[in-house]
């Protein structure tokens, strides 16, 4: 049986869930220096990223269930 296309799907998934978060850890960082040279990182700012991470971590595991998905498809 033919997983070329299984494979394939699972290669995109894991590129994209990947990408999302370091795209996003990228404009987050800039938004926390802007707020942290104005003085006005609050606790409730420092909970969202806390929160951001954890949704950051949760879909590099996904990614990499898929990559492993893709090996074992192979």
């Amino acid at each position: 049986m033919d997983h070329r296309w299984i494979r394939i799907s699972f290669s995109l998934a894991a590129a994209i869930l990947y990408l999302v978060p370091v795209l996003q850890r990228k404009q987050f960082k800039k938004e926390m220096a802007e707020l942290r040279a104005s003085g006005q990182l609050s606790r409730h700012l420092k909970e969202k990223w806390l929160r951001r991470l954890q949704l950051h971590i949760v879909l590099i595991i996904a990614a990499t269930l898929c990559a492993l998905a893709v090996v074992i498809f192979k």
